[in-house]
């Protein structure tokens, strides 16, 4: 069983080339993941396209593969954050149906267009708060991943959610140490940043509903389907999940975006000279640096036999995002950054019913 280390500096450095060599032994191997177990991965982009989009083989919710799953170990899980896990992602069907339909009519009301000014605004604070900030001695230069990429996201979110200049500060400190977990130990001792941020967000909630103000929170609280609404739970699950996806994710994007235009000077002379490939740069930093590097764990609804592997119902299926964006059989030399890439159908999104908000 190949052993597959998604989290190791070797990995980090050179995905793709780790990637590669996994995919000599077919579009889909076993092997094991941490917490997870073993899993089947699939690493060809016409296997991953195929797992992101059909939800009748392939399920988010456990229970439809006949599998307790996550829910199983939910008793020991603080109620705060068994809240928060279960958002839409998690859902399939018609439940996943409504979330997304509510949460799409309140992004409709908030064209990210709009917001265009006051991201520069943000991206010129932080990047002068980079220069103005004395360098470290002994690791001369600027941090950009302290003190551009990882706060840029965030302060654009609570724009984005309106949550209060007065308040922006502690919530983002209450956000920045839960999203930097990386192990049990380390969801322990966010535990309490974590409350502090779900009884937060629930004032919020009632607030907005008592005298709405500008904001996707107000929007989220006042969309409404049929006579449906998010509930309290929703409405706090899904302000969590903007933050992990927003953040995360984007802070990714930026670091490997900069990283990968600053070792191909070449490139990066001729983006910052033509303006009309910017949609077309993004595109292929997307692909090529692939933010989110594998999807949230699949359940197979049924034994199938599925790109020459036999498949067992109830097996967890996931889908390597980052591998599809480097198959040799969907991208000519995918090895090469090319910013007027086209075309350039790559899965950084993913697709399917669960295809990123972010993606609009």
């Amino acid at each position: 069983m190949p052993k597959i280390d998604l989290v190791s500096q070797e990995f980090k450095r050179l995905p793709s080339e780790s990637l590669n060599r996994l995919r000599t032994a077919g579009p889909l191997i076993r092997g094991k993941l941490p917490f997870f177990g073993e899993c089947w991965f699939a690493l060809s982009y016409e296997a991953v396209s195929e797992i992101l989009r059909d939800q009748k083989r392939f399920a988010r919710d456990s229970a439809r593969a006949g599998r307790r799953g996550f829910a199983g170990i939910q008793w020991w899980m603080p109620a705060s954050l068994t809240v928060l896990a279960n958002n839409m992602l998690s859902f399939d069907g018609e439940k996943h149906r409504r979330l997304r339909s509510l949460v799409d009519q309140a992004f409709q009301r908030h064209n990210v267009a709009a917001m265009s000014d006051q991201i520069s605004r943000l991206v010129d604070h932080y990047l002068d708060r980079c220069e103005s900030t004395p360098a470290d001695p002994s690791h001369p230069g600027v941090d950009l991943v302290r003190g551009f990429t990882r706060p840029l996201p965030l302060a654009v979110i609570c724009d984005l959610l309106g949550v209060p200049e007065t308040d922006r500060q502690r919530f983002s400190k209450w956000a920045e140490a839960s999203l930097s977990v990386t192990s049990m130990w380390g969801l322990f001792r966010a535990m309490p940043s974590l409350r502090n941020m779900v009884r937060y967000a629930r004032q919020q909630i009632e607030l907005v509903r008592r005298n709405p103000r500008p904001g996707l929170l107000t929007a989220l609280v006042e969309a409404e389907s049929g006579g449906d609404r998010l509930s309290e739970n929703e409405l706090l699950a899904m302000v969590f999940l903007l933050l992990v996806a927003g953040h995360e994710t984007t802070a990714h994007l930026i670091s490997g975006g900069l990283l990968t235009l600053l070792q191909h000077p070449h490139q990066k002379q001729r983006f910052m000279n033509d303006a009309s490939i910017t949609t077309s740069t993004v595109n292929e930093i997307l692909r090529y640096t692939s933010p989110v590097q594998l999807t949230k764990p699949r359940f197979a609804t049924g034994n199938m036999l599925f790109h020459g592997q036999q498949i067992t119902r109830g097996e967890t299926v996931i889908a390597l995002i980052a591998a599809a964006n480097c198959d040799p059989k969907k991208f000519r030399d995918p090895e090469r950054f090319q910013i007027d890439r086209q075309p350039n159908p790559h899965l950084a999104f993913g697709a399917g019913v669960h295809v990123c908000l972010g993606m609009k």
